[in-house]
């Protein structure tokens, strides 16, 4: 549904970093790291550069995901 959303216009904030378990020193990299991907995301280099602005926070979300898959 969010790729839906984003797909017509429409992005959504960053998973929170606690939204996933996550291992303890990954997860507070993940934890340090939200808050400069959202402060990055609302700024203006997200519509200069929406784009990478879209890669980022997909790879922000597969890193959460991944690192909550190591956690099994």
């Amino acid at each position: 549904m969010r790729a839906i959303a984003a797909a017509g216009g429409k992005p959504t904030a960053p998973e929170a970093a606690n939204a996933r378990p996550q291992p303890k020193k990954p997860g507070s990299l993940i934890a340090k790291a939200h808050p400069r991907l959202v402060k990055a995301l609302t700024g203006h280099g997200a519509k200069a550069h929406p784009a990478d602005a879209a890669r980022a926070q997909a790879m922000y979300e597969c890193w959460a995901r991944e690192q909550e898959e190591n956690t099994q």
